[in-house]
């Protein structure tokens, strides 16, 4: 409207140029601005979907009203061990580790001797059937060579299994840290936008 105006008057010579070109810049900066809201607003969708466990092309609809949700500084608690519990990502790493510790579990047993028994039928020179019954034992004699460096190779990967783990538990504690407080923020947020609403 004021661009239009701007127009009118300068083509009856009451206005200048300049005012027009103002106005126009101011027009296409609130466009630009405008497609960056709706940019952030479909941006912020995405993540409130992801949060949901939904997918991302379901919109989100306008907000009607803002309610003051309240969590007390339990509830803010449990939620980073709820977060910890279900993560996927953690619960992949915690079963890693005890699929290494099986392993080094399997490293250990292969220094203690093996027992085996067997038994069969056959025939002698002579083709008479006949019963045989084997009895044995293997010894771990090539430890140094086999099984110390299975053990050791074993225990690394418990170790790196373990870190992995530790990493996966710090990166979700850092996330629900980082939405807690982003959560604080929108609350405090939504008070001041309530009192402006309200005056």
């Amino acid at each position: 409207m004021l661009e239009a105006t701007a127009a009118v008057r300068y083509s009856t010579g009451e206005g200048d140029q300049e005012s027009q070109i103002k106005a126009q810049l101011e027009s296409s900066r609130l466009l630009e601005k405008m497609a960056d809201i709706n940019a952030k607003r479909k941006e912020m969708s995405a993540g409130l979907n992801r949060l949901l466990g939904r997918s991302g092309n379901i919109s989100i609809g306008k907000v009607v009203s803002l309610p003051i949700v309240s969590l007390t500084q339990e509830e803010l608690g449990k939620s980073e061990e709820l977060a910890l519990v279900n993560a996927p990502s953690v619960l992949i790493k915690s079963y890693a580790v005890k699929a290494a510790k099986y392993r080094l579990e399997s490293a250990d047993l292969d220094f203690w001797p093996d027992f085996f028994v067997g038994a069969g039928i056959g025939y002698d020179n002579n083709y008479e059937p006949m019963a045989l019954v084997s009895f044995g034992i293997t010894l771990p004699l090539w430890q140094n060579v086999k099984q110390k460096p299975l053990k050791r190779a074993a225990n690394l990967k418990v170790g790196e299994s373990e870190k992995l783990l530790e990493e996966a538990k710090l990166a979700v504690s850092s996330e629900i840290t980082n939405l807690i407080a982003r959560w604080k923020r929108d609350q405090e947020q939504v008070v001041i936008y309530l009192k402006f609403h309200c005056f």
